[in-house]
Formats: structure tokens, sequence, C-alpha cells
């Protein structure tokens, strides 16, 4: 009997320790938060209003119509090499209530390093039109593709100047962006600390008068008016690639 009741004692001694083991071996799942990205339209220094006057080289400058697509957008850790998308796809849009927001969700908490985002549409998703995905999909909408160009339009910037100072606006301007070759990448340095209690929020600014600078010379919005060309992407070329000059994170 004695030796019976020690045999079940160490059998039982043996499996708690086989079982706290097994307990120490397991990996818990990875935690996750949501990370709201705000996007923040400026005019330089001051907060930019649709359809509100600001001065462009002494003319006054109304713009109506603001977006842009951001895509593949991941957070960096201390490598370069070890990156995590957050965010396929989104339209940035200022003409409608909260389309300058959008949140990354099932984002792996921990610590970053910095960001890199797209502006434009992947080529992967640029050459599928927009019946190939839901009305409600960031590229659902007929009005931001060219058919004719098999390409999404990657960035709208529309508006109206005063040419003669009358307040007329009587020069209406209008610059669409896209093709594969327009996909413009930013990266950015900036140590991000995500917890599971609390959602990330990142604020971006998004300056339209450093996006017209032109190499320290502002656009002539009166010579150039229209840039709707796939033949001729010098401005639109360089309008992407003065997004890493025009958006910036707080």
């Amino acid at each position: 009997m004695k030796k019976i009741t020690l045999f079940a004692v160490l059998f039982a001694f043996v499996a708690t320790q086989y079982a706290c083991k097994d307990d120490d071996d397991i990996v818990p799942a990875s935690t996750t938060t949501e990370v709201a990205l705000n996007f923040n339209a400026k005019y330089g220094a001051d907060d930019l209003v649709l359809n509100s006057t600001y001065d462009y080289e002494g003319s006054g400058v109304k713009f109506s119509n603001l977006n842009f697509y951001i895509s593949n957008v991941v957070l960096v850790k201390a490598s370069d090499t070890d990156q995590t998308e957050i965010l396929e796809i989104a339209l940035i849009d200022f003409t409608t209530a909260d389309g300058n927001k959008v949140v990354a969700r099932n984002v792996p908490t921990g610590t970053y390093s910095g960001l890199k985002i797209n502006i434009g549409v992947p080529s992967d998703l640029n050459r599928l039109p927009p019946t190939d995905f839901a009305t409600t999909h960031p590229l659902g909408n007929d009005s931001q593709y060219w058919s004719a160009w098999d390409s999404y339009i990657f960035a709208k910037i529309e508006g109206a100047m005063d040419t003669l100072n009358a307040q007329i606006y009587d020069h209406g301007f209008l610059y669409h962006s896209g093709t594969d070759a327009a996909n413009k990448e930013i990266s950015i340095n900036r140590n991000l600390e995500l917890t599971a209690d609390a959602t990330g929020v990142l604020e971006f600014d998004f300056d339209l008068k450093a996006l017209f600078n032109m190499n320290g010379t502002p656009l002539n919005i009166k010579d150039n008016p229209i840039v709707h060309d796939p033949n001729n992407l010098t401005i639109t070329l360089n309008l992407m690639n003065n997004f890493n000059n025009a958006l910036s994170l707080q």
C-alpha cells in the first residue's frame, strides 16, 4: 500500500513538472491595437479650408477639391528589414466629413522606429478597374479612375485663381496625377510605442503651399493650369516627389 501511495505521489510530481514546462513553452498570441492616421490640410502656417482664399504669389487662390491615395503603409522596427504593413490602401479625401482620417486595425504592439507610406496606388492594384471592387472600397470609385490611362488618379488638386486681382477667380486649374511612374514612397523616422490599452494616433500635416514649391520656385499656375496628360509627366512627377516635403508627422 505504501509503495502504491509513493508511486502515485511521484507520478503526480513528474506530471506537474511537465505541465509547468509546457505552459512556459507556450508563446502568447501577439497583442494588437488600433492606429488612427489623421491628415490635416495646411497652407503654410494656416489651416487649409476648401473654397477659402489664400495668397499665391500676390494673387488670390481657392482650392475646391483635394484628395490622394495612401498605400502600403508599414511600421518599421530598428532593423529596416523588420516591417509590418498596417494598411493596404485608403483614399484621403478632404471634401468629405472625416475623409481625412483612417484607422488601421490589428496592429501588433511594440516599439517602432518609423514608418513608410506610398502616395499612389501600387501597380498590382492599379491595373485593376473599379468594377473589381465594392463601391465602399477605396478603389471602387469610378471618378478616381482614368480608363484611357488604365490608372487611378493618385492625387486630385483643383481650384481657381484670381489672376486679375478682382476677386473673380477667373482662372481654373486642375492637377491630376497617375500612372505607375507617379507612385512615391515616403519614409519618416520617428520612435513610436504602441500599447494594447490605447489607440495609437499619427497626426500628419499636408502643406499644399509646400507641394506647389518646385525647388524654391512656386509652380506657375497661370501658365500651367491643367495637368492631365500621360505623355507629359514632368509636373506630375514634380508634384508627387514634392509630397516628401509637403507631408510631415507631428
